[in-house]
């Protein structure tokens, strides 16, 4: 049986943090290239700026983005981490967290494929061979396979109000995965180029890694119950809806 409090909360929460994860990592960029004193503008889901740049900060441009992304998945691992009582602030930080982290090491994986994009600009100007920078490629994939089991066991502590298990994993993350990517993605409509989405699309499959991994059988124990809409994140979610919407 669907529980719509527990599946609501679960698409705000998704399409909020999918959100503001892009926000934050081209803040990255945007700080770094006006930092240096360029004509930089800044998007959802991307940047330019206008002026000469050396390749040094060019290279520094396209990492902080990346970076900044990292320090999010660390930063409020940490504060899920210290969460003594788990609620739906500390599953706000938990999909925060593996936000930051899906679009750190996504940006790795593709490099190989996108010498345009963060890393994959960072690696051509170094002037990395290619077989470097697919082996790389490949490593950062399997840490983020690894990184993504690890703490997506934490998602099963939530849903005590669902008493099956495999209805509690789709309700927690695969109908939030596909209904809150879809909304994801139509808020930061309409893009100059379609690639512009690539990371909104695949970052729902890669959340499909942490629902596999809730159907282990030894992580039926839930301790939290959803069942209740709640108005922080509603409010939460309106004002990152607006703020993706100005930056269009």
């Amino acid at each position: 049986m669907i529980k719509k409090y527990t599946v609501l909360n679960g698409v705000l929460i998704y399409t909020t943090t999918a959100l503001l994860t892009l926000i934050i990592h081209e803040s990255g960029h945007f700080a770094i290239e006006r930092l240096w004193g360029f004509d930089a503008v800044m998007h959802p889901n991307y940047g330019s700026y206008s002026g000469f740049a050396s390749d040094f900060q060019k290279i520094i441009i396209a990492g902080a983005g990346p970076l900044i992304s990292l320090l999010q998945g660390v930063f409020f691992l940490f504060i899920n981490a210290r969460v003594a009582r788990k609620n739906m602030f500390s599953l706000f930080t938990l999909w925060l967290s593996l936000h930051g982290f899906i679009l750190f090491f996504g940006y790795m994986v593709c490099a190989p494929f996108f010498t345009y994009g963060d890393t994959g600009q960072i690696l051509y100007l170094l002037h990395f061979p290619i077989y470097i920078t697919i082996a790389f490629s490949i490593l950062c994939l399997l840490l983020l396979v690894k990184t993504l089991r690890n703490i997506g066991e934490r998602f099963a502590a939530y849903g005590r109000n669902i008493t099956e298990r495999k209805s509690r994993s789709r309700q927690i993350i695969l109908y939030p995965l596909i209904i809150g990517g879809i909304l994801s993605l139509l808020a930061q409509l309409p893009v100059p180029n379609p690639l512009l989405l690539f990371d909104c699309l695949s970052t729902p499959l890669m959340f499909l890694i942490v629902y596999g991994k809730l159907m282990d059988d030894h992580l039926d124990n839930p301790q939290i119950s959803i069942n209740r809409i709640s108005m922080p994140l509603i409010l939460i979610f309106l004002f990152t809806l607006m703020g993706t919407r100005l930056l269009i």
